[in-house]
C-alpha cells in the first residue's frame, strides 16, 4: 500500500551527549513546534537520570518521543539498565527495539499525519506494520 500523508515538519530529532543541559526537549516545543521527537540516547537506549524532567514534560503534554541506541546496529530495550527501566516502568517513552532511524522517523511523521492520540501513537510505533521493528519480550 502507498501511504502519501506525512508530517515531517513536526519531529525533532535529538542525540544525547555529555554536559547536555535539561530543558532541551521544552525549548523545541515551545519555541519549535515540534510535536515528537526521535532521541538517540546513552548505551541501550537509556536517557540520563537528568532527561527525567524534560520526558515527565513531553508525558503530560502529550508529545511523543521514541529513544534508541547510539550504538551502531544497537537495541533499545529498556531492559538493560536502571533508567532504561524507569523510563519503562514510567511509560516516559517508546522503545525503538531495532528500528532504524529512517524507519522511525517515517513512522512517526506518517502517525502524526493520521491524527492519532499520544495513545495511540505509542501503541503504534511499537507494532510492526512493515516488517521495521522486531520486539521480543525479553530481549537479554
Amino acid at each position: 500500500s502507498v501511504k502519501k500523508d506525512f508530517d515531517t515538519a513536526s519531529i525533532a530529532s535529538v542525540t544525547e551527549f555529555p554536559g547536555m543541559k535539561p530543558g532541551t526537549f521544552r525549548m523545541l516545543v515551545e519555541h519549535n513546534d515540534a510535536r515528537a521527537f526521535v532521541f538517540r540516547a546513552f548505551g541501550a537506549g537509556d536517557a540520563s537520570k537528568y532527561m527525567y524532567d524534560d520526558l515527565e514534560y513531553l508525558k503530560k503534554n502529550k508529545i511523543p518521543i521514541i529513544i534508541t541506541s547510539q550504538a551502531p546496529n544497537g537495541v533499545a530495550s529498556f531492559q538493560v539498565n536502571e533508567t532504561g527501566q524507569y523510563i519503562r516502568e514510567n511509560q516516559l517513552a517508546i522503545s525503538a527495539y531495532d528500528m532504524s532511524m529512517e524507519s522511525m522517523i517515517t513512522k512517526m511523521s506518517w502517525l502524526l499525519a493520521q491524527n492519532m492520540s499520544y495513545e495511540e501513537v505509542n501503541r503504534t510505533m511499537v507494532d510492526d506494520l512493515h516488517g521495521e521493528i522486531y520486539v521480543e519480550s525479553e530481549l537479554i
